[in-house]
């Protein structure tokens, strides 16, 4: 599956303020420039929409609603990745850097993620503030200066010059190649969501991490790589199940986001902190590094479920 990850590199205008979860800005930000440049109807219903089936918005966005024979929760091809700092505001002058993840022929849309981006910056994101000798209250605001795919810059802003990469990293889960790791460390960089028997679980254990990898990497490298994985569900969870919890460190984030479609306040917390996990985990490796790139849960779009693993 192609996979571009792309540095997104920012000087903060006027002071930005958030309230919520930076990264639940930065997706609704870019949900809502990408339509303005590629809607022509501007109001209106997206499902009742005749040209939804064409439509990038939807297809980057709502892909699960394109088509009756899609999975119930198809996911995006793309993550954001906002700044792990927690600080509420940002002040003016600061950088304000952040990632954006792109898997399979998505990435040919990376110009469409820098164009809304850029405006995002210039309209403002975060909460509104009254500012002396203004008479309504604005967002704070940032000026896109340049983004970098790995190490290569690929738009620069003063020019507005785009040098589009042909050849990018591929990522699979190598099922084959197994290690002899006995012990391992799980740091939860941002809050793990899964639903397990119906609920969110605040457990970690490994079969319920191992489950949501498993779907993970299926989904993906099927709608993004092509590629159907030949994995034994069943058998594997199996396995997972004899995977031990030796040490443990985690703790229950709430995080809350305001929906502008849904126009009302919602809440997705999850798991964060570390576990170490002990077994024969040599066989889950390919899952787990596949996962530490393109994150794991719900709301991964958004930046929740980054881990990180570590061999102990």
């Amino acid at each position: 599956m192609k996979y571009g990850k792309y540095s997104f590199q920012s000087i903060v205008s006027s002071d930005i303020v958030f309230n919520d979860y930076s990264g639940s800005a930065l997706r609704g930000g870019l949900g809502f420039h990408l339509k303005r440049s590629v809607c022509p109807i501007k109001k209106g219903y997206c499902k009742e929409c005749l040209l939804k089936t064409e439509c990038l918005y939807i297809k980057i966005f709502a892909p699960s609603s394109l088509s009756c024979n899609n999975p119930p929760t198809m996911p995006n091809a793309f993550v954001i990745e906002p700044p792990l700092n927690r600080n509420n505001i940002i002040h003016k002058g600061a950088d304000f850097n952040f990632n954006i993840i792109i898997f399979g022929d998505f990435n040919k849309y990376i110009p469409y993620f820098i164009y809304a981006m850029d405006n995002v910056g210039k309209n403002g994101i975060g909460t509104k503030l009254f500012k002396e000798g203004e008479e309504f209250a604005k967002r704070g605001t940032f000026a896109l200066n340049s983004v970098f795919l790995e190490d290569t810059l690929i738009y620069l802003a003063e020019n507005q010059r785009l040098n589009l990469m042909e050849n990018l990293p591929d990522i699979s889960v190598n099922l084959d190649k197994t290690e002899n790791i006995k012990k391992i460390k799980i740091d939860f960089i941002t809050p793990f969501r899964m639903k397990y028997k119906n609920r969110f679980n605040s457990d970690a254990d490994f079969h319920i991490l191992a489950r949501g990898m498993i779907r993970r990497a299926k989904s993906l490298m099927a709608i993004y790589g092509n590629e159907a994985l030949d994995i034994d569900y069943q058998d594997m969870i199996q396995r997972a199940e004899k995977i031990k919890i030796i040490e443990t460190n985690i703790t229950w984030e709430d995080l809350s986001r305001y929906s502008g479609r849904q126009k009302k306040r919602m809440f997705f917390g999850g798991i964060k902190g570390s576990v170490v996990y002990e077994g024969e985990l040599g066989e889950f490796m390919p899952l787990i590094k596949f996962c530490e790139k393109t994150y794991i849960g719900k709301q991964s779009s958004f930046g929740l479920g980054r881990i990180k693993a570590s061999v102990i």
